[in-house]
């Protein structure tokens, strides 16, 4: 099990230039920032474990989560499915 990696403000800054003249750059820190938005909310304790309404926080992780995707990926679902691994791609109903 692996544990939360976290980058010192300076590293993070030179992340944040290199977004600002490359959009994969961009497009990559949006989905880190993301990803950070949705840790913010994780219960750190075992009571705040017990008090939380998984229901909310899955929704408002997923809610981050596609807004973030849109922001990367504007087109279609076909555009996410390509970034799908194939075990998902291969359904039934298709």
């Amino acid at each position: 099990m692996s544990t939360f990696k976290f980058i010192d403000e300076e590293m993070y800054q030179q992340l944040v230039q290199r977004a600002e003249h490359d959009e994969r750059w961009a497009a990559y820190l949006l989905l880190v920032n993301t990803s950070l938005v949705i840790t913010e909310h994780i219960p750190t304790t075992p009571s705040a474990l017990e008090e939380v309404d998984i229901e909310k926080l899955l929704i408002h992780a997923l809610e981050h989560i596609g807004t973030a995707i849109h922001g990367v990926l504007p087109g279609d679902l076909e555009e996410f499915y390509y970034y799908l691994p194939a075990s998902q791609k291969n359904t039934p109903d298709q």
